[in-house]
């Protein structure tokens, strides 16, 4: 009976519960009721809740560090995509200036040519007309 009455987790007890437990333990223990076993398990109980937490425990500096590595990562893939676009559009605009120029001289071309056909039409008819 006493052993699992001492299987009680204290960490579900409220405050005044805990004060009460702790309080009916020091009674007992008074009446040489309760085994040195119980004030052990009190003490090693009160041991963990008056431990002092870390200012910044381990667990957040890792969540910090990961953090920081995935928004380092993030960055650099911008970056690299940024990059690649700017260069993409630069050799999309000479490009376009090397079609342009092409077409340019292509309608030189074919206006010269067409000046031709029109010399050689206009000769080939007059010396029909004769």
């Amino acid at each position: 009976m006493n052993i699992s009455s001492l299987n009680i987790d204290f960490e579900e007890f409220s405050e005044e519960r805990k004060l009460y437990a702790a309080d009916s333990l020091n009674n007992l223990n008074k009446l040489k009721l309760c085994t040195k076993d119980s004030q052990d398990v009190l003490q090693a109980q009160g041991e963990k809740n008056m431990h002092v937490p870390d200012l910044v425990p381990w667990a957040s500096i890792k969540y910090e560090l990961f953090f920081l590595i995935l928004l380092i990562i993030t960055v650099l893939a911008t970056l690299i995509l940024s990059s690649c676009v700017i260069f993409l559009l630069v050799q999309a605009r000479y490009t376009t200036e090397e079609i342009t120029q092409k077409l340019d001289t292509g309608e030189k071309d074919t206006v010269e040519l067409a000046k031709i056909y029109n010399f050689l039409l206009f000769i080939s008819l007059n010396q029909t007309k004769v």
